[in-house]
């Protein structure tokens, strides 16, 4: 392999954007685990996971 051949500059946008990618399922899994224990305590906060899911599933 002749690594002169490689385009670095695109190998750090690919690796950018996963990283990126990976931040935000991270905060998607913080914000979900938050949101089920609050709608475990008080039922009435189910809304705010409702809300949250369709802010998800609209993305």
């Amino acid at each position: 392999m002749d690594i002169s051949k490689i385009d670095f500059d695109k190998l750090k946008d690919i690796f950018r954007r996963n990283r990126k990618n990976t931040v935000t399922e991270s905060l998607v899994s913080a914000i979900e685990s938050r949101l089920s224990q609050m709608v475990n305590l008080n039922r009435t906060r189910i809304d705010y996971l409702e809300k949250f899911q369709k802010m998800i599933d609209e993305k």
